[in-house]
């Protein structure tokens, strides 16, 4: 279930709300949408450049074999409280 994050701009005082699903339930929808039974798959590729950061890659395949999207995201381990403790190890 989507949860709305509400952030503040300390300078100005502003509150920004997002709505954030996780990634499971992203996956979920995806699945719906896109059967592993029609040929569908996510492949994920998880990288360790050097001790301290995590780089993930994440493909959509569509059922010919061929990638339809990429996506990358990369962490500090120490850059914040949810990196300090959720990073993959």
């Amino acid at each position: 279930m989507p949860v709305t994050i509400e952030k503040e701009i300390k300078k100005s005082g502003q509150v920004i709300k997002k709505i954030y699903e996780t990634v499971a339930e992203r996956v979920q929808k995806f699945r719906d949408a896109c059967p592993i039974s029609e040929g569908w798959a996510l492949t994920t590729q998880i990288n360790f450049p050097d001790g301290n950061m995590v780089l993930a890659i994440a493909q959509m395949i569509n059922p010919s074999g061929s990638t339809v999207a990429t996506g990358t995201a990369e962490e500090v381990r120490n850059a914040n409280y949810i990196n300090k403790g959720f990073a993959i190890y």
